[in-house]
C-alpha cells in the first residue's frame, strides 16, 4: 500500500580538450529519484553543470575561469500538523494489518496513514546555487609572481508548504474534520545567499649567494556576505 518500486537515475556527461594555449573542462548531470512511497508526491531532482578554462594568454600571464551550477527540487508529503515525513517510517510499521482502509462510505481511513500522504499536501523544496571564479597569474619577472582571484556564489532557496484539511466519514457517513489537519494554510519562504571573496598575493623569491634562499610574501583578502529572507502564510484557504 505504501511503498512502492523507487527508481533513481542518474546521467553523467563530459567534454574535455584545448591545446598548448587553451584547455577546457565541461560537464553536466541529471539525478532523478523516484522517491519509495507510491502515494502522495515522494520525488526528488538534481541538474548540475560545471565549466572551466584555462588559458595562457603570454608566456607570463593566465588565466583561469570556473563555473558550477545545480539546481534540486525535492517534494515530500507534508501530512499533518502531528506528524512529518521523517516520522511517517516510524509510523507506518506501527500500523496494525487489521486497519482498514476504505469504510463503506468510501473514504479513505485516517489512520490508515493514506489519506495523510495522499490528500493533506505536500512540501516543495527548490534550491538554485552558482559559484563563479575567476583567477589570473602573473610572472612580470624572473621569481616574481603575482596572483590574484575573485569568486562569488548565489544561493537561492525556496519553500512551499500545502496543508490541507482533509475529512473522515461517522457511522452514518456524514463528514467529520480531521482535527489534525487544521486550520489548512499555505506557507512559502525565499532567501538569497550572497558571498564574495577577492584574494591578491605576491610572491618574490631570490637567493643570496648560493647557500641562502629568500621568499616574501604579501598579499590581501576581503570577504563579504550577504543574507536576505522574506516569508508569508495564509490560514484557512
Amino acid at each position: 500500500v505504501y511503498y512502492g518500486n523507487g527508481h533513481r537515475y542518474q546521467h553523467n556527461i563530459s567534454l574535455s580538450g584545448g591545446n598548448k594555449g587553451v584547455t577546457f573542462f565541461l560537464s553536466g548531470g541529471l539525478v532523478d529519484d523516484d522517491g519509495v512511497l507510491q502515494i502522495g508526491k515522494d520525488n526528488y531532482r538534481r541538474y548540475n553543470a560545471n565549466a572551466k578554462f584555462d588559458a595562457s594568454l603570454t608566456k607570463w600571464m593566465k588565466l583561469i575561469f570556473n563555473t558550477r551550477y545545480y539546481n534540486t527540487t525535492r517534494n515530500i508529503p507534508t501530512l499533518d500538523n502531528q506528524g512529518n515525513y521523517e516520522g511517517l517510517f516510524a509510523q507506518i510499521p506501527r500500523t496494525p494489518p487489521s486497519q482498514y482502509l476504505t469504510s463503506p462510505n468510501g473514504v479513505t481511513s485516517l489512520q490508515s496513514k493514506v489519506a495523510l500522504i495522499r490528500d493533506a499536501g505536500n512540501d516543495n523544496t527548490i534550491i538554485n546555487d552558482i559559484v563563479q571564479k575567476f583567477a589570473t597569474e602573473i610572472n612580470p619577472s624572473k621569481g616574481w609572481t603575482i596572483n590574484a582571484d575573485f569568486a562569488i556564489q548565489f544561493t537561492h532557496n525556496q519553500f512551499t508548504s500545502t496543508n490541507l484539511t482533509i475529512y473522515q466519514d461517522n457511522v452514518a457517513g456524514g463528514p467529520v474534520v480531521a482535527a489534525s489537519t487544521t486550520p489548512s494554510f499555505v506557507a512559502k519562504s525565499q532567501d538569497l545567499n550572497t558571498y564574495r571573496t577577492l584574494n591578491v598575493y605576491s610572491t618574490y623569491k631570490f637567493d643570496a649567494a648560493t647557500k641562502h634562499h629568500f621568499s616574501i610574501l604579501a598579499g590581501y583578502q576581503q570577504e563579504n556576505a550577504k543574507f536576505s529572507q522574506l516569508s508569508a502564510s495564509r490560514n484557512t484557504l
